[in-house]
């Protein structure tokens, strides 16, 4: 099972964006396709996961972590609501249903749970409750 989730975890990492936070659907790069911080937030927390199973000496496992770093400082840095921000959550341009024109750039409570799951796992060991 490690070795699909770390193809996975490449098929992913394979398509983002320069700052690492991922187009809505996993849209091709190079499209115009809008950003879903909520998605990214979800995939730091599967890396932090992935990293946690793989041997220290796996030299993947370096990988993952940078990886898991870069797109959460592009979170914080990029996608974090400020205090002056017209929003009700911590994490600006979630994509919850396109065609719909429902939550579209808009913060969405899973992506503000994941992000916070993100920030404990990266300062602390990670023991989920379910």
């Amino acid at each position: 099972m490690l070795e699909l989730a770390k193809r996975l975890a490449d098929y992913f990492l394979n398509r983002l964006p320069e700052d690492g936070v991922c187009h809505w659907d996993l849209a091709p790069l190079g499209t115009d396709a809008l950003r879903d911080s909520s998605s990214a937030a979800i995939a730091v927390c599967g890396l932090l996961e992935l990293c946690k199973h793989l041997p220290v000496t796996d030299p993947e496992r370096v990988h993952y972590l940078r990886a898991a770093r870069h797109i959460m400082s592009s979170l914080t840095q990029d996608y974090l609501a400020r205090l002056d921000d017209p929003c009700n959550g911590l994490l600006k341009h979630s994509v919850y249903h396109l065609a719909s024109h429902k939550g579209v750039y808009e913060c969405a409570s899973w992506g503000d749970y994941f992000y916070v799951e993100a920030l404990v796992r990266m300062l602390q060991s990670w023991k989920p409750y379910w």
